[in-house]
């Protein structure tokens, strides 16, 4: 369950950064539009597949992320991280007592409100995993379904066809072995799998009077396999996954859709002759009449997948130059210059003011000798939740929800028997090794915790005021807020 929180964690991190990369795209693309290169303005989608699936940066100076406001989790989850930051207790007590601000506010709110978002927050990344399984599930059955269907359907065994594939084969220096099929399945010509590619032709693509297109089809499909188009939609279909909640990110997707496109029409160009060209613009004007877009599936990649950016592709066509496609030495430049921007970290300077609200571990020293407390000894139930013990008015609960702690039972000798919580019983008698109290202290030793207890009688009764240091605590730097139990005779 920690390994969820800490995941959803890093996740929100990543969608941060990559929402920034696509605004930033989108707006240079709005400025100085096709003039940098056709294949710059899909290169430098990339930047953004690798800053969404790469966790970790090495840090630099050229990073844009040092001049924008640092990342911050608005969610706080209680994980159990595993990266620590090493500190005592007596440094946390000076570091809030002397310095000029806490290391977090703790704003006074009413507690039901409290406790409504202290709840939503440990939802969160339950209903980020719900909607990854979700669309996971889906997107995989669906494509074992066109697979499976694909598989069933006959290959095309026409010479004349298989001529004209292996004709367009030689041209864009493909030696990989491909099939085509004829099929009712699709209403666009697509291709699909990566290891043994199929070239997928609706049955209308196969009549006499459309052959004279058919080797620009075939052009465009094989370009898609020669750029390695399938295996960069899996990992796009991943990714739209995985960022399921971020419509940027998947807006960011669908433009580079659209400029894969427009690459593999200026690579299928690159080997045709200048008459052909005008040819192979009408070609994607008659299949835009004829068709719909292609399935859009993770294994699919297709001549016509949006029919509303038709007009950009046929006037990348018009103005085609032979050598438009080749990546030039300005662009590669520019290429390199912003993925350093991005694909770097904050420097170390930055990231020193920034240590409370990353996603590091608290650990206090927990190397106490044990001092008895006979005061202690003996079972405590819970009765409040509160931010400090002021607030505590016997028969007047500040927490409005359930007490997740229900009881502490202190034994002697510094042991301590399974505290009862919901979901958790315990038979109070029996001591655990992983927890054990000193006077003042009760000891955390997985957590690597030192909370404080203090004890104090009200009306006749005891009261333990215990230190609650959850993951708000441990891995937020937040002050902790204290379980109010009342002992048991």
């Amino acid at each position: 369950m920690a390994f969820i929180y800490l995941l959803f964690h890093k996740i929100l991190q990543l969608s941060f950064m990559g929402s920034f990369i696509v605004a930033f795209i989108l707006f240079s693309k709005l400025i100085i539009k096709d003039r940098i290169g056709l294949r710059f303005s899909y290169a430098v989608w990339f930047i953004l597949l690798l800053r969404l699936i790469v966790p970790f940066t090495p840090s630099s100076n050229l990073s844009l992320f040092n001049y924008i406001p640092s990342y911050n989790s608005t969610l706080t989850f209680n994980p159990t991280p595993t990266k620590a930051l090493i500190v005592n207790e007596t440094t946390y007590k000076a570091s809030e007592e002397k310095a000029e601000t806490p290391l977090v506010k703790v704003e006074s709110k009413p507690k039901r409100i409290i406790t409504i978002i202290s709840s939503a927050k440990n939802i969160v990344p339950f209903i980020w995993l719900s909607g990854v399984l979700i669309f996971g599930t889906v997107t995989l059955i669906t494509n074992q379904l066109f697979f499976f269907r694909i598989k069933k359907a006959p290959r095309v065994k026409d010479p004349n066809i298989l001529a004209n594939l292996n004709e367009c084969k030689h041209l864009l220096n493909l030696s990989k072995n491909i099939s085509i099929v004829k099929t009712c399945l699709v209403k666009s010509p697509c291709v699909t799998s990566f290891f043994n590619p199929i070239i997928l032709i609706p049955e209308y693509s196969l009549d006499k009077n459309n052959l004279i297109h058919f080797k620009y089809i075939l052009l465009h499909e094989l370009a898609h396999v020669r750029r390695k188009d399938i295996l960069i939609n899996y990992i796009v279909s991943f990714l739209s996954i995985l960022y399921w909640f971020n419509p940027l990110i998947w807006y960011g997707f669908h433009k580079m859709r659209e400029d894969r496109e427009i690459c593999c029409d200026s690579l299928a160009l690159s080997v045709l002759s200048e008459p052909e060209v005008k040819s192979y613009g009408y070609t994607i004007i008659r299949i835009a009449e004829l068709s719909i877009g292609a399935p859009c599936l993770p294994a699919v990649a297709g001549i016509i997948n949006n029919k509303s950016k038709i007009k950009r592709r046929i006037k990348m066509i018009k103005v085609f130059k032979k050598n438009s496609y080749r990546l030039s030495a300005f662009a590669l430049a520019a290429l390199l210059l912003t993925g350093a921007a991005f694909l770097t970290g904050t420097t170390e300077t930055k990231a020193d003011t920034t240590k409370v609200t990353t996603p590091q571990r608290i650990e206090d020293n927990i190397d106490y000798p044990f001092v008895d407390d006979q005061d202690a000894l003996g079972k405590w139930e819970s009765v409040d939740f509160v931010e400090e013990i002021e607030d505590f008015n016997v028969g007047e609960p500040s927490w409005q929800g359930e007490l997740f702690l229900k009881s502490l039972k202190l034994l002697p000798n510094g042991q301590m028997a399974q505290p009862v919580v919901t979901g958790v019983t315990s038979d109070e008698t029996t001591p655990v090794d992983w927890l054990t109290w000193t006077k003042g202290y009760i000891l955390h030793h997985n957590d690597k915790t030192a909370s404080k207890y203090t004890i104090e009688e009200i009306d006749g009764s005891q009261y333990m005021f215990f230190e609650w240091k959850s993951g708000d605590y441990t891995m937020g730097g937040m002050k902790p807020y204290y379980y109010v139990l009342k002992k048991v005779n």
